[in-house]
Parts: C-alpha cells; structure tokens; sequence
C-alpha cells in the first residue's frame, strides 16, 4: 500500500522496534518519484515519521498534525520552491 496521498505528497511511516525516541526525516525530490500516488503524480515532498512500538498515540498525533500541515494552501510549492535549509524551516515553523 502505498503512503503517497495525492498532490506530489509522501507520509511514509512506521513503527520500528528498538528505537528509543521518534525520528522525523523531510525531504525533497525536485524531478519527482514514481510511488504509485493515488492521483498517478510525482512525489516530490516526502515526510517520514518513525517512532517507538509503544509511543502509538505520539504516531497518530504527528501524522494528523503533518497531514493537516501540508494541506495548507500552497505549502507544498513553497517548500519545493525554497532557496535552502533555512527558508525551509522557516517555512516549517510558520504557524
């Protein structure tokens, strides 16, 4: 199944054994990945969650909060259009 939500977007996540504290991984493909999006486009922002087997209400609050993050009007495009790190962060902690 794939974690590809439509709108050139990726929420891939998981559970891993062993992993002590959540890891949280933003990154950005300019040309575009083929993972079989429901709406058949490119991913070009993805957003991996891993946490902890025993942290699953952490998960479900972090992939609601990063869903509700990147429906944002125009987020998507301004995040890939960002010069650097910076201005992404920036971006990332806009209210």
């Amino acid at each position: 199944m794939t974690t590809a939500m439509g709108g050139g977007f990726g929420l891939p996540h998981a559970t891993i054994p062993k992993l002590t504290k959540p890891c949280f991984l933003l990154a950005r493909s300019l040309q575009g990945i083929d993972c079989e999006a429901v709406d058949g486009k490119l991913v070009n922002l993805f957003f991996l969650i891993l946490t902890p087997p025993d942290q699953t209400q952490l998960h479900l609050q972090t992939l609601a909060t990063v869903a509700k993050f990147f429906n944002r009007r125009g987020i998507k495009s301004k995040l890939l259009q960002a010069a650097g790190i910076p201005e992404i962060l920036a971006l990332l902690q806009t209210p």
